[in-house]
């Protein structure tokens, strides 16, 4: 069984998939439950509805975002490195390819 934290996450993860390849307003609870291989009630438990479900969404993107600027803020180097890094790194979805601020460890 998916701890309360996992599950959450499982379930935004889900929703935005589908949200993004087929649109909010083509896709219901119902779908997103059985994506998430749970009842719409385990569901409902974590989200009161789908509006609540996509502000979540929204919300987890735009905390991610202020994180980005400011890591990009506080690199050392110049203006265009600092902006260059704040760029890739939006444009890059997949959060695991996302390349370490100049002059960090994993980046040579």
């Amino acid at each position: 069984m998916v701890e309360n934290s996992g599950m959450r996450k499982q379930i935004l993860d889900q929703a935005t998939r589908l949200f993004v390849s087929r649109g909010y307003s083509s896709i219901s609870m119902r779908e997103i439950a059985e994506a998430c291989g749970v009842t719409k009630a385990a569901l409902y438990y974590h989200f009161d509805d789908k509006e609540t479900l996509i502000m979540a969404i929204l919300e987890g993107y735009l905390n991610e975002m202020e994180g980005l600027i400011k890591a990009s803020r506080d690199l050392q180097g110049t203006s265009r490195e600092k902006i260059s890094y704040m760029v890739r790194s939006i444009l890059i979805q997949d959060r695991k390819a996302r390349p370490d601020p100049p002059g960090q460890p994993g980046n040579v």
